[in-house]
């Protein structure tokens, strides 16, 4: 069974900001419980860890933050610790457990952001990633890149969802993005974009 084809979350966010699971067959996520531990700090289970996030231009139109083939690591070195709790169960030999602890795998991160819909401007935004992400403009679903997957790319046209994310050109609106590393072989997230934000929240 292909995971990667399981829509999981639902197309709101829910009451915390957060993705809802959807009570059905999930990928590989145990249940709503756990999973709101994902982007809830959780005593004993996970640490909130805030850093910068550098954008960069990808190429004459879009603007890019994360990482591809290199890899999106920024919490190396800080929190619980680059040697992850369990995959010392996955680890295969000597290669792989130096492999494991070069990074601090493992984690989700969450990016809240405003920005000013301009309307027929062909606005886009690519989330890709190795395994989940999600986006949510104005509080619903405008990306869904979740489940178990190598490095893969979805993207939403602005104008082609304007309606059903109840945007109107000229306005300003909240855009959040959503990403979870599941395995400790590397962290692959890279989100393109040719939006104006107005507002990152530290």
């Amino acid at each position: 069974m292909d995971y990667s084809q399981i829509p999981f979350v639902e197309n709101e966010l829910g009451a915390d900001g957060n993705p809802q699971l959807i009570p059905s067959p999930a990928a590989w996520v145990k249940d709503a419980e756990s999973f709101k531990q994902w982007f809830t700090t959780t005593q004993g289970v996970n640490q909130l860890i805030e850093v910068d996030i550098e954008a960069t231009p990808r190429s004459a139109l879009l603007t890019a933050f994360g990482g591809d083939d290199i890899g999106w690591c920024p919490i190396d070195d800080i929190g619980l610790g680059n040697a992850d709790i369990v995959s010392p169960l996955a680890w295969k030999d000597a290669e792989h457990e130096a492999a494991d602890k070069m990074h601090n795998h493992l984690f989700t991160a969450k990016i809240e952001a405003e920005f000013l819909y301009q309307g027929g401007k062909n606005e886009l935004i690519i989330s890709e990633s190795d395994d989940d992400s999600w986006v949510f403009i104005n509080g619903k679903l405008a990306i869904d890149n979740g489940g178990l997957h190598g490095f893969t790319p979805a993207r939403v046209s602005l104008d082609s969802k304007a309606t059903e994310l109840g945007i109107e050109p000229g306005k300003k609106y909240p855009i959040v993005f959503f990403y979870a590393d599941r395995y400790f072989g590397g962290a692959l997230y890279r989100v393109s974009h040719n939006v104006t934000f107005t507002h990152c929240a530290p």
